[in-house]
């Protein structure tokens, strides 16, 4: 079975046949104006067979674009559900862009995209903003996402990773800053005991040795539940993380 990308490159090709053998058609149809006009009767004559000619090379082509989709659509919903996917992965890869896929869900950092096979369309959530677009190609969706991620982002990190640290060593042993200051290793602590620590605790304000008052972990709790995952889990395709003020460097 082609891939869709195959199959829009196909129709693509048959629709520019088209609108070429329309240009031939267009061209034939001046000289025969322009010879009527003169009044050449022989010129006519042969401007009216070619002008047939042309005419019967349009009819094939319009057949082949209107044949050149080679999915069903009973065809069309089934790659949609079982393949879809994996060809906008392998067409990422490609343009050296990397798809996750979690949960029924493929993730571009900062982008998560959800087929919707029924309404052959996609949805593609990024930051705050969703949308749903029937626009499907696989070239189109790898450029769109690829666009996403080189969007400058709206999220702003140095408070997110001093917040992180802030509650890393108050999970952490009491001298586990002093060992990090002096290039050591500090205690390992669970990411769901920082994001469950998150939940209850107010984010620090920009002086990091203080913290706010509690209302101000909504916004805490907020940064945190939206980003965790995305921001910590695929650090390959992050923008170089800002150092922490009076902590370690991060990578």
């Amino acid at each position: 079975m082609s891939t869709f990308e195959e199959g829009f490159s196909a129709t693509e090709k048959a629709a520019d046949s088209v609108l070429q053998a329309l240009g031939d058609v267009s061209r034939l149809a001046r000289q025969l104006q322009r010879d009527a006009r003169a009044g050449n009767i022989a010129a006519v004559r042969r401007g009216a067979a070619r002008l047939e000619e042309s005419l019967s090379l349009i009819r094939q082509q319009v057949g082949n674009a209107t044949q050149a989709w080679p999915f069903a659509p009973e065809e069309e919903l089934a790659y949609l559900q079982r393949q879809y996917a994996g060809e906008l992965q392998k067409e990422a890869e490609k343009q050296g862009l990397q798809i996750f896929e979690r949960d029924g869900r493929l993730i571009a950092h900062p982008s998560v995209l959800r087929v919707l096979p029924g309404d052959r369309a996609v949805r593609i959530a990024s930051g705050r903003k969703s949308s749903r677009s029937s626009s499907i190609r696989p070239t189109k969706i790898v450029a769109d996402l690829a666009k996403l991620q080189q969007s400058p982002p709206r999220f702003r990190p140095q408070p997110f990773l001093e917040s992180l640290y802030g509650a890393y060593l108050e999970l952490s042993q009491s001298d586990t800053a002093d060992r990090l200051k002096l290039g050591g290793v500090g205690q390992v602590v669970r990411l769901d005991r920082i994001y469950g620590y998150s939940r209850v605790c107010p984010m620090p304000s920009e002086n990091t040795a203080s913290w706010t008052s509690p209302g101000t972990c909504i916004a805490w709790k907020t940064a945190v539940s939206r980003k965790f995952a995305q921001d910590l889990g695929y650090p390959s395709r992050r923008p170089r993380a800002p150092e922490i003020p009076g902590g370690p460097s991060l990578s």
